[in-house]
């Protein structure tokens, strides 16, 4: 039995006005009637975790560091914010301050970024002996001072041309492969601040997804 949707319901209840703003990615797309439920699954490619661009490795405590490294941590001080990388090379330059790409949870006009979204890139400034030095406590103790929850951003090597970062559910960053296609997507649109292009982008994404499950959209 073939199942007929009336795109202009489906689009009021599976794409609110709040939605468009991330439309260009896309993990999954689920239409739902009373018996069945599709779902089209992003390829396993198409995104990785965030630790394969960090520029340094990362240590959880002292015990961590001490055993990767086979150093002893330094002493956690409780003025700094706790810190799970080193530069070790930042101790041979003669700046005073070193540079570093960090995520940027807030877009350009200062709003936090939403699920779907790119994660825009910022510099970070550290001084050179700080960025040299881990800033770790004892396993199983909480931070008890001005600084307690913070903790200093792991620095990213620089993005290849096929990547950018994007937020995906429970805050959780990725790196997304802009070359892997997610499934039966049509072209993305150069710009989305037009809400009308938003709308046309998303009426041909149902209906290709429409025409590989079965589904008849009706416009």
């Amino acid at each position: 039995m073939r199942i007929v949707i009336r795109l202009r319901l489906l689009l009021r209840y599976i794409c609110p006005v709040t939605m468009f703003a991330s439309f260009k990615e896309w993990q999954s797309l689920r239409l739902y009637n009373k018996k069945e439920t599709i779902i089209m699954s992003t390829p396993a490619n198409a995104f990785v975790g965030l630790e394969t661009i960090y520029k340094f490795p990362y240590y959880l405590n002292q015990e961590d560091y001490t055993k990767k490294t086979g150093k002893a941590a330094p002493a956690y001080r409780a003025d700094l914010p706790v810190k799970n990388w080193e530069d070790p090379a930042a101790l041979l330059s003669t700046s005073r301050n070193m540079s570093y790409s960090i995520l940027e949870m807030t877009d350009t006009n200062g709003y936090k970024v939403q699920v779907g979204e790119e994660i825009p890139i910022e510099t970070m400034l550290m001084p050179r002996l700080q960025a040299a030095s881990v800033n770790l406590m004892l396993a199983g103790t909480q931070p008890t001072d001005a600084f307690n929850g913070i903790v200093t951003p792991i620095p990213l090597n620089k993005l290849a041309t096929n990547q950018k970062v994007v937020l995906q559910k429970f805050n959780i960053a990725s790196v997304r492969d802009t070359n892997v296609s997610l499934p039966g997507a049509p072209a993305v649109p150069a710009s989305n601040n037009d809400l009308q292009e938003q709308i046309n982008y998303m009426t041909e994404l149902l209906i290709a997804i429409g025409s590989k499950v079965g589904v008849k959209i009706v416009r």
